[in-house]
C-alpha cells in the first residue's frame, strides 16, 4: 500500500519523510517528461455527416492536455487550470513500477511516447480516442476513450496491444495514427 501511495503522489514515505518506509526522495510527484509530446483535446469538430449528435453532445467538454511521463503514467490535465484530470498506467508498465521507489533509482523510460487524440467511429459510436505507445518505456500501445476526460474511469480503457500479443512488437517510438478505413466489403 505504501508503494502504491508513493506512485499516487503521497510523499510521507520518501527519504526524510515522516513515514516508516524510506522510498527515494523526488523533486516532484510528476515524473520527468523527456520524449513525450503533448496532445490537446477540445470540442469535437464535425467532419462527417453522421457526427452531428456526437459534436453537439460533447461541445461543452473540458479542454484537456495529454502527455506521458517517466513516472509510468499518461496524464490528462485541464488545459485552463493545469489540474490533473486523471492518470493512466498501461498494464504492461506495471512490472517496472517498483523501481520508481528505490533509493538507488537510476532514470529509465516509462511512459515516454507521444499520445495522439482524434475523433473516431468505433463500431457504430463516435468517440474521442487517445492512442499512445510507451516509447522507450515498453513494448506496447493502448487506446483510451477520452470523450469526457474529466470523468475518466477504468471502463474508458479500450484496449492494450503488447509484445505478449505479437512477439515481434518492438518499442513504439513514433506517434500512432488514428485513421478512418473500411473494414467490410462495399
Amino acid at each position: 500500500q505504501d508503494r502504491l501511495d508513493f506512485l499516487r503522489g503521497v510523499r510521507t514515505n520518501e527519504a526524510g519523510g515522516s513515514g516508516t518506509n524510506a522510498f527515494r526522495k523526488r523533486g516532484s510527484v510528476l515524473g520527468d517528461i523527456v520524449n513525450s509530446g503533448v496532445a490537446f483535446s477540445g470540442a469535437p469538430v464535425q467532419r462527417y455527416a453522421d457526427q452531428s449528435s456526437f459534436v453537439s453532445t460533447y461541445a461543452d467538454r473540458k479542454k484537456a492536455l495529454f502527455v506521458g511521463a517517466n513516472d509510468g503514467m499518461f496524464h490528462a490535465f485541464d488545459s485552463a487550470t493545469g489540474a490533473e484530470l486523471f492518470a493512466y498506467i498501461p498494464r504492461f508498465l506495471v512490472p517496472k513500477l517498483p523501481a520508481l521507489t528505490s533509493t538507488s533509482y537510476k532514470h529509465q523510460s516509462y511512459a515516454d511516447g507521444t499520445p495522439v487524440v482524434a475523433d473516431a467511429k468505433v463500431g457504430s459510436t463516435w468517440k474521442t480516442v487517445l492512442v499512445a505507445g510507451a516509447g522507450g518505456g515498453g513494448q506496447g500501445v493502448f487506446a483510451l476513450d477520452v470523450s469526457r476526460p474529466e470523468s475518466f474511469t477504468a471502463s474508458n480503457v479500450m484496449w492494450e496491444f503488447t509484445d505478449r500479443d505479437d512477439p515481434a512488437m518492438g518499442n513504439v517510438i513514433g506517434r500512432p495514427q488514428i485513421l478512418k478505413f473500411r473494414v467490410t466489403a462495399p
